[in-house]
């Protein structure tokens, strides 16, 4: 599968992150944009300025990468909440995995930050066994201030060492996830009374009602309201 990500580095219009610094230091970047497949196939961007000119380099490169067949699957999901993003993913072996010194990379980014699609925000690496598959791992994210959560997702691929070859990746897109219903906190609403047709605005729900998703919360009234 192909799963796109962007590295914002050198503090790159501030969405550059350790990790991503990181990233770059290991992969040997020393300008940008600099783009790779799979750390096996590298492609400079100013060697094919224009759109067709890359279109073309990264067909040229990506179509082989595509033809070789998997040697592990990935089966993966996630929960995009107000505060926290939890991602489940389980690594099966479909073919025998000769290679060592695995990583399992889980990755949230963001969409549309400041023209910019496919922002690295998070990332966590996990070292996992070639012979030990399957492996089911759970990661979960902090939400930091700034992120849109609603316009996030996520990634998770295997990879050798920390700059070695992609083995295999799957995408998780946050408008496959299905929708958390919101829930009720333990405890009833306290009893409030004021005179008729006297204006009341006091009454604060937020502390009653959640929603794991972020989602707007609207509240209704139902009942006798005479």
């Amino acid at each position: 599968k192909v799963a796109a990500v962007e590295y914002h580095v050198w503090n790159s219009q501030g969405m550059d992150t350790t990790e991503t610094n990181n990233r770059a230091s290991a992969y040997g970047v020393s300008g940008i944009p600099d783009m790779w497949i799979d750390k096996v196939e590298n492609i400079h961007g100013r060697a094919a300025p224009t759109v067709q000119g890359c279109y073309n380099a990264i067909k040229a490169k990506l179509d082989p990468r595509l033809a070789i067949p998997a040697i592990i699957s990935i089966e993966s999901s996630g929960t995009f909440g107000a505060s926290t993003i939890d991602i489940d993913a389980t690594f099966t072996a479909v073919d025998t995995v000769t290679q060592s010194n695995l990583n399992a990379v889980f990755i949230v980014y963001e969409n549309g930050v400041s023209g910019y699609e496919l922002v690295v925000r998070d990332m966590e690496t996990q070292a996992i066994s070639s012979d030990g598959f399957p492996h089911v791992l759970n990661k979960q994210f902090t939400v930091q201030s700034g992120w849109n959560v609603n316009n996030m997702e996520a990634v998770c691929f295997v990879q050798v060492g920390s700059n070695g070859e992609i083995l295999q990746a799957n995408n998780i897109g946050y408008n496959n996830i299905p929708n958390t219903p919101p829930v009720v906190a333990t405890g009833a609403v306290s009893s409030v009374s004021f005179d008729e047709a006297t204006p009341y605005a006091g009454l604060d729900l937020t502390s009653m009602f959640t929603d794991d998703d972020g989602d707007p919360l609207t509240f209704s009234v139902s009942g006798d309201l005479n």
